[in-house]
């Protein structure tokens, strides 16, 4: 369970790089969306979704993806915390 945690521990200092753009980007579909709230709530779900992908991609163009293969964490272990980090910020979103 600790692996699985710093693995997320990882992806949210990962995410903090990030932020900007993506509080640019809920910001632009808060104003396009009038400011409704199933509008909002969408736009929420479908980032959360699309996190775990784009966290992918980070570590695979960083090179994490070859070097985390050298520690004692399986990729079982890799794939809990993605789906986690996604279902974290799903869950966030439609709050």
């Amino acid at each position: 369970m600790r692996k699985i945690c710093g693995l997320m521990l990882k992806d949210m200092y990962e995410l903090w790089g990030t932020a900007k753009a993506l509080i640019v980007i809920i910001l632009f579909y808060m104003v396009g969306g009038g400011f409704a709230a199933g509008s909002l709530a969408n736009v929420g779900i479908l980032m959360g979704a699309i996190l775990p992908v784009n966290l992918l991609s980070y570590d695979e163009r960083s090179g994490w993806a070859r070097y985390v293969m050298t520690m004692p964490v399986s990729r079982r272990d890799i794939v809990i915390s993605k789906y986690l980090i996604g279902y974290l910020f799903i869950t966030l979103g439609v709050l």
